[in-house]
């Protein structure tokens, strides 16, 4: 006998659960609002990672809109078992939170760089993160002066390694 979904009656199936439910619904469009993805009616797994593959012109493997759409699923899975097994509720915002969670952690982490938000940097305050690119100190100019007098000048940057001299 097939599985039966948690909140109604329709049959448990991946597509159903991952994608159409309404849990699911509200987590991925709560999502598809803050990226701007476009959101059209899913025809599956592979449209869904598509849409978000080519959402945006910087997206590479490791940037955040590949690893979103993974924890989505994954919390989707876990809040399934949870109801399933723990008699805990499946709740959109509870999913929502633990996508959150687990970016800032990442960030905290240093497993999320400037580099894996490219193109997204405007909404890394959603997330609590703020993302800020070390600014390069201004250049300093530096003069070569004539000792005073009988006056000698070490050079103190040279180097000798294995009788080759430099610097």
């Amino acid at each position: 006998m097939a599985s039966r979904y948690q909140c109604c009656s329709a049959i448990e199936t991946i597509q159903y659960l991952f994608i159409d439910s309404c849990i699911a619904n509200q987590v991925w469009r709560h999502f598809f609002d803050i990226f701007h993805v476009t959101l059209r009616p899913m025809e599956g797994f592979q449209y869904c990672f598509q849409s978000w593959r080519f959402s945006g012109q910087f997206v590479r493997q490791g940037h955040i809109r590949t690893i979103v759409p993974l924890l989505i699923l994954w919390f989707i899975w876990t809040a399934r078992n949870d109801a399933k097994y723990q008699d805990i509720s499946m709740e959109p915002k509870r999913i929502i939170w633990k996508v959150y969670h687990t970016i800032s952690l990442l960030h905290t982490s240093h497993l999320f760089r400037v580099i894996h938000w490219r193109g997204d940097m405007d909404i890394t305050p959603l997330f609590g993160i703020s993302l800020t690119t070390p600014s390069l100190p201004p250049p300093v100019l530096v003069y070569w002066r004539t000792p005073p007098g009988r006056s000698y000048k070490i050079n103190t940057d040279g180097c000798v390694k294995d009788g080759f001299t430099s610097g």
